[in-house]
């Protein structure tokens, strides 16, 4: 079972390679060429994550990244409320010590 995953993920990626880039007249200039190559070669790899992991494995691998998200992104909330509410503090209490004076 693991060869045909792997090989339907090494179809997959031929499939997608960027050598049509080779028929692009954009592509035949050095720099944008050189841009335009990496740019898909990066996109072809983001694609192609998790492509070689077995249907079961990969739903499992994608609840624990969406959970992952959800707590990193709670703990971010958390932090930037806990900051806010330190900064309205600090200069709550240095405009009530001017006040007596």
């Amino acid at each position: 079972m693991e060869h045909i995953c792997l090989d339907k993920y090494l179809v997959q990626t031929q499939n997608n390679s960027p050598k049509e880039f080779g028929t692009n007249p954009v592509a035949n200039i050095p720099l944008v060429g050189a841009v335009f190559e990496g740019l898909a070669n990066a996109f072809n790899a983001l694609n192609n994550i998790g492509a070689d992991l077995p249907p079961a494995v990969r739903e499992k691998a994608q609840k624990v990244v969406v959970s992952a998200i959800i707590v990193t992104q709670i703990a971010t909330q958390a932090a930037a409320m806990a900051t806010q509410a330190a900064a309205a503090s600090a200069s709550a209490s240095s405009g009530s010590a001017r006040r007596r004076t």
